[in-house]
């Protein structure tokens, strides 16, 4: 147990021995230390030092000969490397790095974004504008996508896939002419105009969602998107697509497939996989339309939501959001969301002339 958990503990048990009227005394002097550490210029910066637990390396030569070096107007504080002389202060490769919002503000706007209020409603709600909240929703999934990264998927290893038409939401040029929401693609079945989400669940409740092309994805595509993800010696199951066989020899996996037009071969299914496929198109109803682009981002938040309810109260969702995503080491610009390429072929689907026949 680290210290900060000691004195957390400690402090609930002294706590829990007041009276009544002893408590409201103390959550009145708790609210005011409350108000005034949230709204403090140098809040989000000691959340930051806590979460990357300094001493660190300088990002440039890697020497760990870092001294403090005064305070940013904002009030952060600001290091140097006495081997290289860069400066920089806590909030460097940071989302929140350049943001003149107090603590309160990104945490409620974090507290908006887990309840998976609309970008209209949380502008209305604290002090942001709409762009703003839509620049710090997709930094804020950026952050997400690096997390519970470090396992491998091991054991048995349900994989399936899941597929989304493909949606340009926002793109000035498209390849073919507008349609309103909601409008269902051009074929019946599965074709190049939906992206490929493969899905994989181990039995540690590990989860790899990955974009891997559009139409039924190729053998190639699904070992680039599992490779230095899967263990050695483990059990796939899968669907009965014959690219799968290559998949398991290539990972020294033994292959369990369930025929067409069954959910069951024996003991093996692929039940949790195919829930997960059913949340995933809940979740996504609520953002009436995501991009194709900006899909990743989206099924990463959408991963990390379902992790922490695998490992953490609800009422710690928050907190675990807010920490880990100001503290990531991540330099992302707004630029970057514009300039986001589509992950496939947009034009592909279109290419023919019977579209606009």
């Amino acid at each position: 147990m680290d210290l900060t958990n000691e004195r957390l503990n400690n402090l609930k048990e002294n706590i829990e021995a007041l009276c009544a009227d002893e408590l409201v005394d103390l959550k009145t002097d708790v609210d005011e230390q409350v108000l005034s550490k949230t709204m403090s210029k140098d809040a989000l910066h000691k959340v930051i030092k806590k979460e990357r637990k300094r001493p660190e390396a300088c990002k440039v030569c890697e020497s760990t000969h870092l001294v403090k070096n005064g305070k940013t107007k904002q009030g952060r504080q600001k290091y140097r490397c006495m081997d290289c002389g860069k400066s920089y202060s806590d909030t460097h490769n940071s989302i929140v790095k350049g943001s003149k919002k107090p603590y309160y503000v990104w945490e409620a706007f974090i507290q908006c974004m887990m309840n998976g209020f609309s970008l209209r409603k949380i502008s209305s709600l604290i002090d942001i504008t709409t762009q703003t909240a839509f620049s710090w929703r997709h930094k804020v999934m950026e952050t997400l996508a690096t997390y519970d990264q470090s396992y491998k998927l091991s054991e048995e290893i349900q994989i399936d896939e899941t597929y989304f038409l493909l949606n340009m939401k926002g793109s000035r040029e498209l390849p073919r002419p507008a349609k309103e929401r909601g409008t269902k693609g051009r074929t019946r079945g599965i074709s190049n105009e939906f992206a490929c989400v493969l899905t994989a669940v181990d039995a540690n409740d590990h989860i790899l969602l990955e974009v891997i092309g559009q139409g039924n994805p190729r053998t190639g595509s699904i070992i680039g998107a599992l490779d230095y993800r899967v263990e050695q010696n483990t059990r796939m199951i899968t669907d009965s697509k014959a690219a799968y066989h290559e998949v398991s020899e290539h990972f020294s996996s033994k292959l369990h497939q369930i025929p067409s037009h069954s959910h069951t071969k024996g003991v093996y299914n692929l039940a949790v996989t195919n829930g997960l496929h059913s949340e995933m198109r809940s979740w996504f109803r609520k953002f009436k339309g995501v991009s194709t682009k900006h899909l990743a981002r989206y099924l990463a938040w959408f991963r990390f939501e379902k992790l922490l309810r695998y490992r953490y109260e609800m009422k710690r969702h928050n907190r675990k959001c807010m920490n880990y995503a100001i503290s990531n080491h991540l330099t992302f610009l707004t630029d970057a969301i514009s300039k986001q390429p589509f992950p496939i072929d947009i034009e592909l689907p279109y290419k023919q002339n019977q579209y606009f026949a």
